[in-house]
């Protein structure tokens, strides 16, 4: 749990730096990551959802470990990139 906490204290300090354009950008990169492993693995079971980080498993609890970091890098990409090239939004 100690590695997850760090995540997770990590997350809080740099997503309170974060401009709101920032956080959508990050939000925008880890949807696509979601989609991603929804697609491979299917959906997450509802248990797994409802569980308190006082009931996971170890393998759960490395894999939360892995979320928080995957959203710390994600943030930390939509920081370093900027608004400035982000692609203009699509038109029908």
């Amino acid at each position: 749990m100690q590695e997850y906490s760090a995540y997770y204290r990590t997350s809080e300090i740099i997503g309170e730096q974060s401009t709101r354009e920032q956080l959508a950008d990050a939000g925008r990169l880890l949807a696509v990551q979601v989609a991603y492993h929804m697609e491979r693995y299917g959906p997450m079971p509802e248990e797994m959802r409802a569980k308190s980080l006082a009931l996971v498993t170890e393998a759960e609890r490395d894999r939360l470990a892995k979320a928080m970091e995957l959203f710390i890098k994600a943030l930390a990409l939509a920081i370093v990139i900027g608004g400035s090239s982000r692609p203009s939004p699509v038109k029908d």
